[in-house]
């Protein structure tokens, strides 16, 4: 793999996890909301959501739940840092409104890819 190759794969993977924290990281601020919303206390929520992570067909549950974790963790951490770098080299609404627009974008690839997924073990599984 040449030099430019291997730069611009590690950039499309640092951008990959990028989306995913903020992803993540816009995620947190809600669940307080959502839990609220849905009637569900703190343990029912975490239930809820470690029942959706062992869904993963493709790896083991273990595996999912560390993923889901380690994704979750890292927008935590590296989401309030980037905010606040971009809102100090730009401004403070396009940090905010960075932060809204890849939301969005994650909150609509989403669901596409969650579709293709489950229609991907359905056929797989001769459903």
């Amino acid at each position: 793999m040449e030099r430019s190759e291997l730069r611009s794969a590690r950039g499309a993977v640092a951008a990959v996890f990028f989306v995913n924290g903020a992803a993540m990281a816009s995620w947190f601020v809600r669940i307080p909301a959502v839990r609220d919303g849905l009637g569900l206390s703190a343990g029912r929520l975490g239930l809820v959501l470690l029942c959706v992570a062992g869904r993963a067909r493709k790896m083991p549950l273990a595996a999912a739940i560390a993923a889901v974790a380690s994704c979750g963790y890292a927008g935590f951490l590296v989401g309030p840092p980037v905010i606040g770098f971009t809102a100090e080299v730009a401004n403070l609404w396009l940090a905010l409104a960075s932060v809204l627009v890849l939301s969005t974008v994650v909150a609509v690839l989403g669901g596409t890819v969650g579709q293709k997924s489950a229609r991907a073990v359905e056929g797989e599984e001769g459903r």
